[in-house]
């Protein structure tokens, strides 16, 4: 069977097959995330040591396939750590093209540290970003509320009042002038002129610095001038909107009025609208490896896998990246938590993963819990989670 039009998937199979099932069934994803073998040696869940040429010779193929099943707008995050970094961004670049690289995450994956070698303690990990057209992909953001709880260090936004107008919720964030001083009348004189509005009606004007429309005159405008630039030789910054947007798009600016009679002042803030999400930053610090295994250790299925990434890391990628209704895949499923967290975003999912036997480090426990290979343990994790899904082996 290889109809996959509807549900979730966990094909038990090794990545190559599992991507050429998709091939046949004519699949597109959009968005592809994967956390391949880091080639160090580690033995604790899957045997994890091949030569560098051997190890990009399994990685090629599989990456050109998965580029195929991406939507022209998909993106694909790879996992991997210092050891196989270089290499991988060289074959990424071949094959997906240097100018589709959005861009690189430091994920502080264990901030103690894990001790592999000589150097020092590891704490972080990459996630390379690539799209399939970087042409029609749009800036990555999350969900404010998500990104604050997850990582408050690195998302600490201020606190501010949402206000309504006609058009619906927003926040004040800067002054509608550039604080940039080298933006100024010389540099940008279209960017310098006088702002006008009437308090009771609402209405908004420009005009040449210092000139006012004799009409407008005494008829209860107050205006804002240019900021005045502290550098020898200039007179003002320029404000950060043309002429044209501030008369076309005023009802996205508040004007504050300060004073009274002829002393009144006016202030212009922007309106953000879209306060409720922020841009991601490229550094990821909160979600770690622990969260990862306390996270299997509810599900029942603690100490089976030693680096399962945290359900939060793959929540925030798949909102960035995808819609809800969107399929995401997941060609090294490991222990599921990709499929957990596409499910809880409302995402549909596709996993492969080998049917490998568990290291003599874990195949104890596993196999006290009925479990033989790491495919057993990403659907034990699925099902504990409550996730539907389907499982084919190819």
């Amino acid at each position: 069977m290889d109809d996959f039009r509807e549900g979730n998937w966990l094909l038990r199979a090794d990545a190559a097959a599992g991507l050429r099932a998709l091939h046949r069934a004519g699949q597109q994803v959009k968005m592809i995330y994967i956390d391949p073998p880091y080639n160090t040696g580690n033995t604790f869940a899957y045997h994890d040591r091949r030569a560098k040429d051997e190890w990009l010779a399994m990685m090629s193929p599989l990456l050109a396939s998965a580029r195929e099943l991406l939507t022209a707008d998909g993106l694909i995050f790879i996992s991997i750590d210092f050891n196989q970094l270089c290499e991988l961004k060289l074959e990424m670049d071949r094959i997906f093209g240097t100018a589709n690289l959005i861009g690189n995450f430091v994920w502080v994956s264990n901030l103690k540290g894990r001790q592999l070698g000589a150097g020092p303690a590891g704490t972080h990990e990459y996630i390379l970003t690539y799209a399939r057209d970087a042409t029609q992909v749009g800036q990555l953001r999350g969900r404010t509320e998500l990104l604050q709880k997850l990582m408050p260090t690195v998302y600490h936004l201020p606190q501010r009042q949402v206000k309504h107008d006609a058009r619906g919720a927003y926040v004040t964030k800067n002054e509608l002038y550039n604080t940039n001083s080298k933006f100024n009348e010389v540099t940008a004189p279209s960017m310098v002129f006088d702002i006008h509005y009437h308090p009771q009606t609402g209405a908004v004007r420009t005009s040449e610095v210092g000139t006012l429309d004799p009409e407008l005159a005494g008829a209860g405008w107050v205006s804002a001038h240019p900021h005045p630039n502290a550098k020898p030789g200039l007179k003002f910054h320029a404000w950060r909107w043309s002429r044209a947007k501030v008369e076309r798009d005023y009802a996205d600016l508040e004007f504050q009025v300060h004073g009274r009679g002829t002393h009144r002042s006016l202030k212009i803030y922007t309106k953000i609208r879209d306060f409720h999400e922020t841009a991601l930053k490229d550094l990821v610090m909160g979600p770690s490896t622990i969260s990862g295994q306390r996270e299997l250790q509810r599900l029942g299925l603690g100490g089976l896998f030693e680096t399962p990434k945290p359900t939060g890391l793959l929540q925030v990628l798949i909102e960035a990246a995808t819609s809800p209704g969107d399929t995401v895949l997941d060609f090294f499923a490991g222990s599921g938590t990709t499929g957990q967290a596409a499910h809880a975003t409302g995402r549909r999912f596709f996993l492969i993963q080998l049917e490998e036997p568990f290291s003599s480090a874990t195949s104890g426990p596993a196999g006290e819990q009925g479990l033989h290979t790491i495919a057993d343990l990403t659907a034990a994790r699925l099902r504990a989670a409550e996730v539907p899904f389907h499982e084919l082996r190819c």
